[in-house]
């Protein structure tokens, strides 16, 4: 049993700067809100694949084909939780994946 409350799992996962992946070995996508919120905010996935192999070849082959994007934001206050969008101009062509919003400043 975990200290910490779903909420703040969820604050920890993305305060931490990596990309979680949920690898499910059944359809059950959507059974676990608090874990697919993890994956999703982190710029990570959800993957559905009985198969442990393929789920893994499914998660490098999207780790191999992405890109790291930064940027330094002007004129946003620094302490805090900034949301981000990302587009692409031909949307039909590509996926985009990326966490939802970035924290900057020190942590509580």
């Amino acid at each position: 049993m975990s200290v910490a409350s779903p909420a703040q799992a969820v604050e920890v996962a993305k305060r931490c700067d990596a990309m979680v992946y949920l690898v499910l070995r059944r359809s059950a996508i959507g059974v676990n809100r608090l874990l697919d919120e993890v994956a999703y905010s982190t710029g990570g996935d959800v993957v559905n694949e009985t198969g442990l192999v393929r789920a893994f070849d499914k998660i490098l082959a999207s780790l191999n084909a992405g890109y790291l994007l930064s940027y330094v934001p002007a004129g946003v206050p620094r302490n805090g939780w900034h949301d981000i969008t990302v587009t692409v101009a031909r949307p039909g062509d590509h996926t985009v994946r990326a966490r939802r919003a970035y924290f900057a400043g020190a942590g509580p």
